[in-house]
């Protein structure tokens, strides 16, 4: 095999290799953003605030509370908003919306905005 066919080769390969690692790194987050709609429920508002910092926009409407935490990728423009609704300051609910991931990865560009929550929920 020329040099020429070997270098097209390994290149190829490790092209291959970091497309893999890529996908399975989304997978990987929208697998958490998955896991934080039932794991982040009945956190404390003061929990949220100590984790996700101070949010973007907040509202509220009669008992209820909505805190929203944006997230962004700037390597293909995904982006999502996450809300947080709270009732007798502690999560309800928690919503994604905007561009949130690709058809098999949604909602993986929200994992940025709730991972350091779900790891402290993890360490307790």
């Amino acid at each position: 095999m020329s040099y020429t066919k070997s270098l097209v080769l390994l290149l190829l390969l490790i092209l291959v290799t970091v497309a893999g690692c890529s996908h399975s790194r989304r997978t990987e987050r929208a697998e958490l953003a998955q896991r934080a709609k039932t794991e982040l429920i009945g956190l404390s508002k003061i929990e949220l605030l100590t984790c996700a910092g101070v949010p973007v926009r907040s509202a509220a409407e009669g008992v209820l509370e909505f805190l929203s935490y944006g997230s962004s990728s700037y390597g293909w423009g995904g982006s999502c908003v996450v809300t947080f609704v709270l009732k007798d300051d502690a999560v309800k609910t928690i919503s994604y919306s905007g561009r949130t991931g690709r058809r098999s990865q949604n909602g993986e560009q929200c994992a940025y905005a709730v991972t350091n929550c779900l790891a402290t929920q993890d360490s307790t």
